[in-house]
Formats: C-alpha cells, structure tokens, sequence
C-alpha cells in the first residue's frame, strides 16, 4: 500500500503546502506559486499500477487557499494476472472560502486489467472546486480497445453533510457492449468534469468532442466523448475556475 497526504493552507494571501507525506511510489514534486494559486503535481516512481497495488491519497486544502493538483502522464493499469486488480482510495476536503482543481492523470487500463476507485469529496458551502477525470478505452495503438477486464469508479460529492453528486462508472466489457450507446458511443475516450461554486458556466464550442451539461443537486456536471486524451484535457483546462478569471 502506498499513501500520500497533502495539505495546504493560506499563509498571507499565499497558498503554501504546510504538510506532506507520502510511501513509494507515490511522491509529490515541488509545487509552482503563481500569482493567484499554487499548482501541485503528484507523481508515480513505478511504471503503472499492478494487480495489488493499493494507493490512498488525501489532499486538504484549508480555509482561504487555492490550489490545483494534477497527475503525472498517464495512469497504467497492468494486467491482473488472475488477481484481484489495482485499488484506489482519495480523500479531498475543501474548506471555507478554498478552492482546488483536481486533475488527475488520464487512465489508460490494459489488456487483462482490474481496476476499482473510490473518490469521497467534501466542500465546504463557500468553497470552489473542479474535477476533471478521463478514461480511455485502451491502448489503442496496440489494439486493445475495451480489453481490460473490469473498471470501477465512484465518485461522491458533500457539501456539508449533504450528498450532491455521484458518479459510478462500472465498466465490464464481457457483460456488455461498452462500445457503444450509453458508454462510449464509438469513441476512444470518456471524461467527466464536475463544477461547484464556479459561477455560470459556458461550454466553448469544439468539433473535437461530444459534450453536454446538466444540473446535480449542487454544482455542474459536464460529460465529453472524444478520441484523445489531450482535447478533453484542453477543453477541460479551458473552463477550469484559474483559466476564467
């Protein structure tokens, strides 16, 4: 099992990490002040993640600071040779007047690959935060669309005690066509963002992918299908709350 904690707080009007620790293979490079925020980027010293690989990470971000947090590349996730898969656990709190982007690296699953997720997010009522989160169907470079074995993810938003969004993505290509309708209607890559607390939202208009919005009980939630990685990173670093201001 690896872990990572991270921390940050608002010391004088600058965003400062207070605190981290963190167990191979997880690390974090040294953060980037910028006028407005600090950007914090997690890192991997492995190739990707192997059956029985276990990462928990935390990322509190304290009253009045504001920061983004990005991965690394990509997510590999190896094939399970028979085992139970890859596991991870993230922990975000967001506190009073803090705002925090969270990016973390595309996943690419491979051939024969378990994968299971677990995010649990909790905003404070005055905070800001934007999620960006993408799948691929594969390497698609080696013929490997939709080849992994399984793909579980949940995502859970709190504002307060209270439930306002969720997402489950549970992805099983021997049970179905996850090619197509109601998955990934014929593209290589899914991503979904999540707003709250970033004001009125306009999507940019993009012949690269597919994209639409709805409400969830508090914030946004934007859905994209495109054939790369990178446009919906673009598309998403075109409306996260840092590029808007």
């Amino acid at each position: 099992m690896s872990e990572l904690y991270l921390k940050m707080e608002n010391h004088a009007g600058r965003t400062v990490v207070s605190d981290c620790r963190f167990t191979a293979p997880l690390k974090v490079a040294k953060p980037f002040y910028r006028d407005d925020h600090t950007e914090v980027m997690i890192m991997q010293a492995s190739a990707g993640l192997l059956s029985g690989d276990e990462y928990n990470i935390t990322i509190d971000v304290a009253e009045g600071a504001e920061a983004a947090v990005t991965g690394q590349s990509y997510a590999k996730l190896f094939h399970a040779n028979g085992g139970a898969g890859a596991r991870q656990r993230v922990r975000i709190d967001v506190g009073d007047g803090a705002s925090l982007c969270w990016f973390p690296s595309p996943v690419i699953p491979f051939a024969g690959s378990r994968y299971k997720s677990q995010s649990d997010i909790y905003l404070h009522e005055n905070a800001r935060f934007f999620l960006c989160d993408i799948l691929a169907c594969g390497r698609v470079g080696k013929g490997e669309r939709f080849a992994f074995e399984s793909f579980r993810s949940r995502t859970a938003v709190h504002v307060g005690t209270k439930l306002v969004f969720l997402d489950n993505t549970r992805l099983i290509p021997n049970e179905c066509d996850t090619s197509g309708t109601g998955f990934f209607e014929g593209h290589t890559h899914i991503g979904l963002l999540y707003l709250y607390g970033c004001g009125d939202i306009k999507l940019p208009e993009t012949a690269a992918a597919e994209v639409s919005m709805s409400d969830s009980a508090a914030g946004k939630c934007v859905r994209l299908l495109a054939d790369s990685a990178q446009v919906l990173a673009d598309y998403a670093r075109a409306i996260a709350p840092q590029n808007r201001r």
